[in-house]
């Protein structure tokens, strides 16, 4: 304890001894006797903050000393907001802050900060005033500040004072600094031709007035990405606000060869600038699915080195991705690690089911929803379909009835209606149950929702044909089908085994033919074609033949 107190001690005199050592020179200028007391109060800061006696006040206040009279120091007004959690409070720290900002309003950095706690802490109003103070006092020169000026002053469509302030800030405005102001007009246009298009969109307007909407919205839309491409092509380094913004813009207007083209850009040959940041990565991502480039997607995804500390949004882009990309374990492990970082957020978990069900893996699919409680219709239906994957078919019957059940209540109203791969999954397990006239009665249900599709008029015929029941109905259904899509091997398969239940072997195998040569028997995981080749060839007396595809169908039920 002895040991403890003499350090504070210590510590507490140096922090006095560097006040009273402070002789200034009297052949130093202004400017370099605020720097000197500047870092002499920095100096205070720190032996505060190895000491906690002082307390974090006490660092504070030294800190704020210190980058008053130095304001243009960037390590000085990073270690203003170490001292600080800005998250918490930013109310208080605005305050703190404000005193700095008014005998340095020209500052950009620290106007920026300043900003930012004023916009957290719901005070957009003063961060409007301050921020035309501020590109008052410069002359508009920054074009940081005129984007941010932008974003607070924007009205949702076309305002004459932005517009004179934003010539007049591409007009003044420093070379270095020049390409923000044009993200800043960029930004600007991209919102009037937002608000443009949603009044050109309302109903009830006139049709010339929808016209001149249009018209006006497609102006804005140049605008905008003139400005844009000014930007992107200016010379020198952009700020990351900046290029989120420009990024934006180019993704709002479906520019996705120049968004990767501009991202390209801001990412270092080492790798280690802007491309690690996470809405980069996501912007990115994006743009590349948009343009279904899969394999510089495949590229860029094994890149992002993903772990479970990542941001959820950048882990949902990424998995996403995977799906399109058909590669469902990496979706998978991306949607099972947002599943732990938001254990209440059904989506994830609804998702790990929907790829255990692609997969074939039901118990991995029915393990996620277990701990669901209260699961919406889909997320039953997709249940129901796991247990029939796991040859729960019972279970699987069981949980379709309930949710027939409530649509017939109308308990589920316009929440949930029964739709095509409902049907198709009922009736696959009402045919493991034997339940041959439920599975018409479901197939008819699907046919009924829409006699025009070619799926619910293959199955609804297929169906009855293989119960040997309304031939007739069945060859007219399969033949509408055939009709839409002449040569879908299933089909095809369909009408041969109709032509077989009638008996008309010789026809049977024509179409059998039919389905051969459209390369039938390498979408037949399951083996029915096969088989019902070996019934038409057996039929006809080919005895060896049929054999052979016997065999092949025996292997693949196996």
């Amino acid at each position: 304890m002895s040991a403890v107190l003499l350090v504070s001690a210590v510590c507490a005199e140096a922090v006095k001894d560097v006040g009273a050592s402070l002789e200034i020179d009297s052949r130093l200028s202004l400017s370099e006797e605020q720097e000197y007391k500047s870092w002499a109060s920095y100096v205070k800061a720190q032996l505060c903050r190895n000491d906690q006696s002082f307390g974090l006040k006490q660092y504070n206040q030294y800190m704020s000393e210190a980058l008053k009279l130095s304001p243009d120091s960037e390590h000085l007004l990073e270690q203003w907001c170490l001292g600080r959690d800005l998250a918490r409070h930013p109310e208080r720290h605005a305050a703190d802050l404000k005193p700095i900002w008014e005998e340095h309003p020209e500052n950009v950095r620290l106007t920026m900060l300043y900003l930012d706690l004023l916009i957290q802490s719901g005070q957009d109003k003063q961060a409007l005033e301050t921020v035309l103070f501020s590109l008052e006092r410069c002359g508009w020169r920054s074009g940081m500040l005129t984007l941010r000026y932008v974003e607070l002053a924007q009205v949702g469509g076309r305002s004459s004072l932005i517009e004179k302030n934003l010539r007049h800030a591409l007009h003044v405005c420093e070379t270095a600094d020049l390409t923000n102001a044009h993200v800043a007009a960029a930004c600007y246009w991209r919102d009037c031709h937002n608000s443009e298009k949603e009044s050109g969109q309302a109903e009830g307007i006139s049709r010339f007035k929808r016209f001149t909407s249009n018209l006006a919205s497609s102006r804005y839309r140049r605008k905008s990405l003139w400005h844009a491409r000014k930007a992107a092509n200016w010379p020198g380094d952009l700020e990351a606000m900046s290029a989120f913004a420009l990024s934006n813009i180019f993704s709002s207007f479906g520019c996705w060869e120049e968004q990767v083209e501009f991202l390209d850009d801001l990412s270092d040959d080492d790798g280690s600038s802007m491309d690690k940041m996470v809405w980069w990565c996501m912007d990115y991502v994006r743009a590349l699915r948009e343009l279904k480039r899969d394999e510089e997607l495949k590229e860029a995804l094994e890149g992002i080195q993903f772990g479970r500390d990542w941001n959820h949004r950048l882990l949902e882009t990424a998995a996403e991705a995977y799906l399109q990309l058909k590669d469902y374990g990496r979706a998978c492990e991306m949607f099972e690690m947002l599943s732990q970082k938001e254990p209440g957020n059904l989506r994830y978990r609804l998702m790990v089911a929907q790829i255990s069900l692609i997969e074939g893996q039901s118990m991995k699919g029915l393990a996620a929803l277990a701990p669901l409680r209260g699961l919406p219709p889909a997320g039953c239906e997709l249940k129901a379909r796991l247990l029939d994957q796991h040859g729960d078919h019972e279970k699987a019957y069981q949980e379709y009835m309930s949710l027939l059940k409530l649509t017939e209540d109308g308990k589920l109203r316009d929440q949930w209606t029964p739709r095509a791969s409902f049907y198709d999954g009922l009736v696959m397990t009402c045919i493991a149950l034997k339940k041959q006239d439920e599975a018409l009665k479901y197939v008819k249900a699907l046919y009924e929702q829409d006699p025009e599709d070619a799926h619910g008029c293959n199955f609804y015929g297929y169906l009855l044909a293989d119960f040997n029941r309304e031939l007739d109905l069945a060859e007219k259904l399969v033949g509408k089908a055939l009709t839409q899509e002449p040569d879908n091997p299933a089909y095809l398969d369909s009408m041969a085994w109709i032509r077989y239940r009638q008996g008309r072997y010789g026809e049977a195998l024509d179409e059998m033919c039919k389905v051969l040569e459209n390369d039938g028997m390498s979408q037949d995981p399951e083996g029915e074609i096969s088989e019902h080749m070996a019934a038409i060839l057996k039929a006809l007396g080919y005895d060896a033949t049929a054999e052979y595809y016997q065999k092949i169908t025996d292997n693949l039920k196996k």
